[in-house]
C-alpha cells in the first residue's frame, strides 16, 4: 500500500515529461552587442611610479611607537617597535622618519610627505 502511495505521488510529480527526454530545446538567440566594446586603455598605470613605503614613528621608551604610513611587505603592523624591527623595516626597502615625543599632527604629516618624496626620488 506504501510503495502505491510512493508510486503515485512521484508520477504525479514527473507528470507528463515522464519518458520524453529527447524533448528539443529552442535554441538562445544571440544577445546583441556582447561582448561589449573595448574603450581604449589610457596607460596611465604603466608611467606610475612605485614609492617605496614610509612610515612615521615616535620614541616609546625602549621602542617606538608606530603613528602613520605604510609598512614594507612582510612587516606586521603593529604599535611599538624595536631598533631590530626598524631595521627590517630598511632591510625591505621601507623608509621612516623618527620625530621627538610632542610632535603635532602637522609635523607628522609634514614628515610623512617628505619621506614619500624623498623615496621618490631614490627611485629613479
Amino acid at each position: 500500500m506504501r510503495l502505491a502511495l510512493m508510486l503515485a505521488a512521484v508520477l504525479a510529480f514527473v507528470g507528463p515529461s515522464f519518458g520524453q527526454q529527447n524533448q528539443q530545446l529552442p535554441h538562445p538567440q544571440p544577445i546583441p552587442n556582447w561582448p561589449p566594446p573595448q574603450e581604449p586603455e589610457l596607460g596611465w598605470h604603466a608611467t606610475a611610479v612605485a614609492v617605496p613605503p614610509c612610515a612615521i614613528f615616535k620614541p616609546d621608551g625602549k621602542r617606538y611607537r608606530y603613528l602613520e604610513g605604510n609598512l614594507p611587505n612582510g612587516i606586521k603592523s603593529k604599535k611599538r617597535f624595536t631598533d631590530t624591527e626598524l631595521q627590517k623595516v630598511r632591510d625591505r626597502g621601507g623608509n621612516f622618519r623618527i620625530l621627538k615625543s610632542g610632535s603635532t599632527k602637522s609635523e607628522v604629516d609634514a614628515a610623512l610627505d617628505a619621506c614619500l618624496k624623498e623615496g621618490a626620488r631614490q627611485e629613479r
